[in-house]
């Protein structure tokens, strides 16, 4: 009947027209109720038709694509995502960057798909069942394959399968030394100690490392030799793989990303990645028709591998080529590695004839350089030479690096920019520089249509769309980011486009690992900045009034994972737990900010929304964090009546909260928020839901409820909330017999007590309780306690009304007349019929503008001219009806915007 806050009509609040195609909310409903999707599919497969006759490969992408990269684990769907991924004809993209959301099982039917596209982020945590499904999807579809991308999240020993795969070797084709393994090597590296380190550090000791015996010629020393400063590529070290056939014969784009160096020794990492390049190395001999190819390393500088490659000749498919660097301050160079090396690697530029796209960006963390990382002038020049010859080339990105000094005044005289600032290039125009974090974006005239750097907003969100791909950059480049907000005021023009940058950010994270060190956790504190910057921009009605709401669904979705991530990383470590929680809080306020239930609502994502909320409040957030999360979800629970029905049976809300409650009140000596918000979103539920009121006694919630008013004796807002939610109970009366006992009529016969207007609410629910388990009649009445007969206690509820001032506003507010207009007719207990008079005339008198209409509409005048009619009525009802009448039509005549009290 009554609830806390703002009163609803009954079909809820509106959800928005959107802007979303019809098929999106179909995947959004398919994906969200993946049991009607799959009985659909069973009905396919029974009528003995293709699941291809259902939909096109292009929607099984969709779908799949959606689940795996916003849905939220649960145990009970896992019958349905099984049932789902034994389709082999379901989708031929895979994206496996998130952890758990599907099982090694689920996995190993997917490998079955003739899968085209595959996207895998391998997690240090991720069990051997996942890694080897991992590897079963990746060999399956070595012939269909046309792009892989690879995440390493891991240690290096767990990627060795699936590079030997695209190698064309076994799975388990382990790192070999003459003497033993790479575990062998680092051992005895780390038991010898700084007196034998210098034999290791020997180039030709590494001659005997391989990664695998079939590797032949692989040698560990300068190539430069007698060629030195010719300017010629290096050929001719690697002579067995000429003639081998392509392993993944489809196959034009790979990308790998490493952006972490943390779980090995040091010394195991500057003596130990000859096995990682060479492994490279042969992917690329091995799949010439390798049109993209992408790394993200720390591993040395991969721009000094792969231009030192002595087939580089051969790799002429290329057209976009990644080399990007994350440079920590012990970084090792190819020669302390064991590598191939030439000096003057730029100069084989050049032999990539196909060439359009060059990226060899670097986040340099050492050295006294600014944080550039410095080729020398010789290099510099190489490649200024190298580029000039190379006119298909429209794209490069040079970011962090010294060879930024490609862009210059063409007089070194010169102090502002009058014309061309790239000599050597006048009349040609690339379509993207990648100037960030160097001096030289600031010039005016850089012949690009587009340029990232950080001299104006615009190459801040050229930066923010380009460098995705490396995770160490994009954090300097979110930080500069919020620091321009904050300093500025954002119009819609420039924030909208910068939201969309930061939601596919989010996206392309994925999950993380908690393993990393602290001064490497990249993902964790990109997503902080992040969720920052969208809290400063959309702080501001100018972003925040035009922002669409396909962009709050994509926000919506990224707030899930992230939320979803950070509650189940119980390892919270001192230095990760304040930043984990500002994640959570502004990931909260921003669902806040936004009214993002209305896009929950229409994403067909309410349930999953609730069980979010629930996993943030049973994580190891501060309180804070859990009480914020608390009133999102009493918001959540006021959305409409059908809701709160899904909220307290499908999603067992009334059970979890009732649970929180008997866990606090065994161990809080003291009233606290959480457990007030608890007992409102109680209220809230039992508000008319009467599968939520039954559901409130059979998990003992009226025993609970007497637990708290007898240990918090003197919590009045509490007891306000507590009896509010019994209240609501009460009024269904197929649970009459589980509420009519002696401790339970006792409790609330002695909660009647009234002294000033502070009472009233409780003093008003107790006596709605009794009333209502007095209407049904003496017959109904199985109390025996001599104190609590039903005359007794409607005595007590009598004498009590008395004292309640009917002209003060009280604190409770309704959805409904409806249970104080049914006593009006209950002519057998007048004092029932007298406390629905009171209540209603209460609330026409204080808000007439509420319910005057609400009484109007529920056709309570006609009811109450029916009673008026009846003989025998106790005075101060009828004199109470009649004020009801004529406070409705005072307000009626003087109309809604005159009428004032």
């Amino acid at each position: 009947m009554a609830s806390l806050g703002n009163s609803m009509q009954d079909g809820g609040r509106p959800v928005q027209d959107t802007p979303d195609k019809l098929q999106d909310l179909c995947i959004f409903y398919c994906m969200n109720n993946l049991d009607i999707l799959v009985a659909s599919l069973n009905n396919v497969s029974e009528s003995n038709d293709d699941i291809s006759s259902t939909f096109s490969l292009l929607l099984g992408n969709r779908l799949m694509e959606y689940f795996l990269s916003n849905s939220l684990p649960s145990e009970d769907k896992q019958q349905f995502v099984d049932q789902l991924t034994q389709n082999n004809q379901l989708c031929n993209e895979v994206i496996l960057t998130r952890r758990d959301v599907v099982s090694s099982e689920n996995i190993q039917e997917l490998a079955n798909n003739s899968i085209r596209r595959l996207h895998l982020s391998i997690f240090d945590d991720s069990t051997s069942e996942v890694t080897v499904s991992y590897e079963e999807l990746l060999e399956n579809n070595l012939p269909y394959l046309t792009k892989v991308s690879l995440s390493q999240k891991c240690e290096e020993s767990q990627m060795t399968g699936f590079l030997n795969l695209l190698c064309g070797q076994e799975v388990d084709a382990d790192i070999e030394t003459v003497g033993g393994n790479a575990d062998d090597l680092d051992n005895s590296i780390n038991a010898s100690g700084d007196q034998n380190r210098g034999k290791y550090d020997n180039p030709s000791f590494y001659e005997m490392v391989v990664s695998n015996t079939k590797f032949h010629g692989f040698q560990i020393r300068n190539l430069d030799g007698q060629n030195e400063g010719s300017g010629e590529t290096v050929q001719g070290a690697e002579k067995n793989t000429e003639d081998q056939s392509d392993i993944a014969p489809n196959l034009k784009s790979f990308s790998y990303e490493c952006v972490y160096m943390g779980m090995r020794p040091p010394i195991s990492a500057h003596h130990c990645y000859g096995w990682f390049y060479h492994l490279l190395t042969e992917i690329l001999l091995r799949n010439k028709q390798i049109q993209s190819f992408c790394l993200v390393t720390v591993i040395s500088n991969p721009v000094k591998w792969f231009l030192s490659q002595p087939k580089i000749h051969s790799m002429k498919n290329i057209q976009s080529l990644c080399l990007s660097f994350n440079c920590p301050e012990q970084v090792a160079e190819l020669e302390e590695r064991g590598i191939p090396y030439t000096k003057e690697f730029f100069s084989n530029l050049p032999l990539l004839e196909n060439l359009r796209h060059l990226d060899v960006s670097c986040n340099y963390e050492g050295g006294n350089s600014g944080g550039i990382y410095c080729y020398s002038d010789r290099m510099v020049a190489l490649f200024t030479q190298s580029v000039k010859k190379m006119t298909q080339l429209k794209s490069i990105d040079i970011s962090g690096t010294n060879l930024a000094s490609i862009i210059s005044h063409s007089n070194s005289s010169d102090t502002k920019c009058t014309g061309h600032c790239m000599p050597g290039f006048e009349g040609r125009q690339f379509d993207f520089l990648g100037l960030y974090g160097n001096e030289e974006c600031r010039h005016s005239f850089i012949p690009a249509r587009r340029v990232s750097g950080d001299a104006n907003l615009d190459q801040l969100l050229v930066a923010l769309w380009s460098l995705q791909h490396n995770k160490a950059i994009m954090l300097s480049v979110l930080n500069e980011l919020q620091l321009w907000v904050q300093a500025h005021f954002v119009t819609a023009k420039q924030g909208l486009p910068m939201i969309d940058g930061l939601v596919e950010y989010m996206a392309k994270i994925g999950d993380w690992d908690s393993s990393y060190v602290e001064r490497v956790y990249y993902e964790e504190k990109s997503v902080c900045v992040t969720l920052h910057c969208l809290y400063f921009l959309l702080r501001s009605n100018e972003v925040k009034n035009h922002i669409t709401i396909i962009q709050k669904r994509q926000l919506m979705e990224r707030l899930f994972v992230i939320c979803h991530n950070l509650s189940l990383k119980l390892d919270w470590k001192s230095s990760n737990q304040e930043v984990r929680n500002k994640i959570l809080r502004v990931a909260m306020l921003l669902v806040l900010i936004l009214d993002l239930e209305v896009t929950v609502v229409y994403s067909y994502r309410f349930e999953q929304y609730i069980q979010l909320l629930l996993e943030i409040f049973h994580g190891p957030a501060k309180p804070a964090q859990k009480l914020l999360s608390l009133r999102l979800l009493h918001s959540a629970c006021r959305i409409s009546q059908e809701y709160k029905a899904v909220a307290g049976g499908k999603v067992q809300l009334v059970k979890r909260l009732l649970m929180i409650v008997m866990e606090r009140v065994t161990r809080v000596e003291q009233v606290d928020e959480i457990m007030e918000k608890v007992w409102s979103i109680l209220w809230s539920l039992t508000d008319e839901v009467p599968s939520n009121c039954e559901l409130f006694v059979n998990h003992a919630g009226c025993q609970m409820a007497k637990t708290c008013i007898e240990k918090y004796k003197d919590a009045k807002p509490l007891h306000r909330k507590i009896t509010g939610a019994v209240s609501n109970v009460s009024e269904n009366s197929n649970l009459l017999s589980s509420l009519m006992t002696t401790d339970l009529v006792i409790l609330f016969k002695n909660l009647l007590a009234y002294e000033d207007e502070e009472d009233f609410d409780v003093s008003s629910h107790a006596a709605g309780f009794l009333i209502m388990l007095a209407s049904h009649g003496p017959d109904a009445w199985t109390i025996v306690e001599p104190t609590c007969t039903r005359e007794i206690v409607l005595e007590e509820v009598d004498k009590v009304m008395i004292r309640w001032d009917i002209n003060k506003p009280k604190g409770v507010k309704f959805r409904s007349l409806t249970p104080m207009l049914t006593q009006l007719d209950n002519y057998s207990t007048p004092v029932a019929q007298v406390w629905g008079a009171w209540l209603i005339c209460n609330l026409v008198i204080v808000k007439a503008r509420t319910y005057c209409d609400m009484l109007e509409s529920e056709d309570g005048l006609t009811r109450i001219d029916s009673v008026l009619e009846h003989e025998g009525l106790r005075e101060d009802l009828v004199t109470l009806l009649h004020k009801i009448k004529s406070v409705t039509a005072e307000y009626k005549s003087r109309g809604e915007e005159n009428y004032h009290l």
